[in-house]
């Protein structure tokens, strides 16, 4: 009766939490990946081939993920970012009550579970405020049934077969997004006795989650192989110049938080229960994944951030007796805290940045527009938000930058091989620029003319410079003339259009 008790409770919160989601996020804008997969997914859906007309350096799953979104919109009548907002908020929602499911049957304390069930709720809802529907967002709201099953051990309830199947098949969906996510279900599992470790591997959900992650691998190498043919071999070449220096991916609040959180589970051997050790091996799976991007985005940061809260949320509530008896304990909690959560609360809903400056020169929905950028936060969410119709097959120049630093760097009477590859893909790249402006006839260009251009690392880039090295470019740009500067960026419009 009392599980009841707590479970209409808790029903009530999700649903409550929903509601407050689904009149919130709508009235900001989406992210700029997001937005990006949503109008590319639609491109898709329309005829343009994957990985051929759509040049993505992430593999497949996240265009099917985005599919739902798109038929959910077009069927009751919605923009695309407001179907996609109110998809997201219904799987939270779902994650949330599966959370539920799980926790309220397990052998914890009420405020044990509460301090677990809470903290899902704003690990999906409240933490991703400003990466709302971001990769990392949406593995969470996938795994985080089959992380909290992983994390509670044996103080979890007897689970049937059919569940664990469904546990392990739903998170291989999320984790599968990146593989850097597969390293927090593998250390939660390592970090257990080694003598149960065999028996943890062949739990039904693991071995669900490692067939379907098989399964993906042979889906993308039948049905896309151009990703592993075209796209893989130039993302090696070139996307490591995406990103910041170490600066920007190791001194960030959520380091600082890491040494709180490590800290407070030294200040009393008490502390390490077998939760408490499983919730440690899952943030550093979380810490590895973020340092093997190494790009210091806010978004990359997110798995780790929510389970250092997840963290210090679980010492502070489960083991609340002690925190009273020892204030540096509770001290460090809320400070854990406060640099995970808070941080992300007060950074606060995405805010598109060139939306403002670029709008002016739409003069109506569906006019195509091309951005020549390395950056794709200065197309998207403008395009989607000023309903301009997208008129690249990149998101953004993400070839350009890596190979020109490349070029600049490499000794080329010593390593021509190593030239030739990068002198390709910028061919390639001014190739596609050009087809696709000769194809679609963007009516309005943006190139960016800033003299500092993200990703090249101080080297000076023209991109209109860049283009006409190919005589097929001249004819093309002789029909635009430029009719003014936007945030850094020139505008193009076409003659006679």
């Amino acid at each position: 009766m009392i599980w009841l008790t707590e479970s209409y409770r808790y029903i009530a919160l999700v649903i409550a939490t929903m509601v407050v989601a689904a009149l919130f996020y709508p009235q900001f804008s989406l992210n700029h990946d997001s937005s990006w997969y949503l109008v590319a997914t639609r491109m898709w859906l329309d005829g343009e081939r994957l990985y051929v007309g759509i040049i993505e350096i992430n593999p497949p799953l996240a265009f099917y993920l985005t599919a739902p979104a798109l038929y959910f919109a077009g069927s009751v009548g919605l923009a695309p970012t407001t179907g996609f907002y109110l998809y997201t908020v219904v799987l939270s929602g779902a994650s949330s009550l599966w959370l539920m499911r799980i926790v309220l049957r397990a052998n914890l304390s009420t405020g044990a579970q509460m301090a677990l069930l809470i903290g899902g709720i704003a690990g999906v809802f409240v933490m991703p405020v400003r990466e709302f529907g971001q990769r990392e967002h949406i593995m969470l709201i996938l795994a985080l049934p089959y992380l909290y099953y992983l994390i509670l051990g044996d103080r979890g309830a007897p689970i049937k077969l059919a569940e664990r199947i469904a546990l392990g098949a739903v998170a291989a969906i999320g984790l599968a997004l990146k593989p850097h996510f597969l390293l927090i279900p593998a250390l939660i599992v390592l970090v257990a006795p080694l003598r149960d470790l065999f028996s943890r591997m062949i739990d039904p959900a693991n071995l669900t989650l490692g067939t379907m992650l098989v399964a993906y691998a042979v889906f993308i190498a039948a049905v896309h192989p151009e990703y592993l043919s075209q796209i893989v071999p130039v993302a090696t070449q070139v996307y490591s110049s995406y990103g910041g220096g170490w600066v920007q991916v190791l001194l960030r609040r959520e380091m600082f938080a890491l040494l709180c959180f490590v800290a407070l589970c030294c200040c009393r051997g008490k502390l390490a229960d077998g939760i408490s050790l499983r919730l440690q091996g899952a943030i550093a799976g979380a810490l590895m994944a973020y340092l093997l991007q190494f790009k210091g985005w806010n978004y990359h940061v997110l798995p780790f951030s929510f389970l250092l809260m997840l963290g210090s949320v679980w010492l502070f509530w489960a083991r609340g007796a002690f925190v009273r008896r020892d204030m540096l304990v509770g001290a460090l909690a809320i400070v854990v805290l406060v640099l995970t959560l808070g941080r992300q609360v007060e950074l606060g809903p995405y805010r598109a940045p060139t939306t403002a400056a670029f709008a002016p020169f739409i003069e109506r929905p569906d006019m195509p527009v091309l951005v020549l950028s390395s950056n794709v936060f200065a197309s998207f969410p403008f395009i989607n938000e000023v309903q301009a119709r997208w008129s690249s097959r990149f998101p953004a120049q993400w070839y350009i930058p890596g190979a020109m630093v490349g070029l600049a760097q490499a000794d080329c009477p010593r390593e021509p091989q190593q030239c030739a590859r990068f002198d390709d893909i910028l061919f390639r790249a001014r190739t596609a620029i050009i087809e696709d402006i000769a194809r679609n006839r963007p009516e309005l260009l943006f190139v960016d003319v800033r003299r500092e251009k993200s990703y090249f690392e101080g080297l000076t880039f023209d991109y209109l410079a860049f283009l006409q090295r190919d005589p097929a470019f001249d004819p093309l740009l002789a029909s635009y003339r430029k009719v003014g500067h936007a945030a850094g960026y020139e505008v193009w419009r076409r003659q006679g259009d």
